[in-house]
């Protein structure tokens, strides 16, 4: 499900999206609207048949990739993307 560039889809629908019974497997939120509280909430939904996600450029921090990194599915993740223009490189 690709959902990218969004500009209102935001906690509310990471929310929605985490308890919906619809099964995921690819899922792209890149360039919304989700911050921090997005993340976290999409990280508590139950997204168990999830193998790919790109939560890139959604004004998201460390903080919220930790809540979806932490989230019980995660581990299921084949593939996964956080480039963020806010991200600091390390060198």
């Amino acid at each position: 499900l690709d959902l990218s560039d969004n500009v209102y889809f935001g906690v509310a629908a990471a929310r929605a999206l985490g308890e919906s019974s619809r099964p995921l497997v690819h899922l792209t939120l890149r360039s919304d609207n989700l911050g921090d509280d997005g993340l976290r909430a999409l990280a508590a939904g139950s997204l168990r048949g999830l193998r790919s996600l790109d939560v890139s450029f959604t004004g998201s921090t460390v903080l919220g990739l930790q809540a979806i990194v932490e989230a019980p599915w995660a581990h299921g993740l084949t593939g996964f993307c956080a480039v963020s223009s806010s991200t600091p490189r390390i060198s």
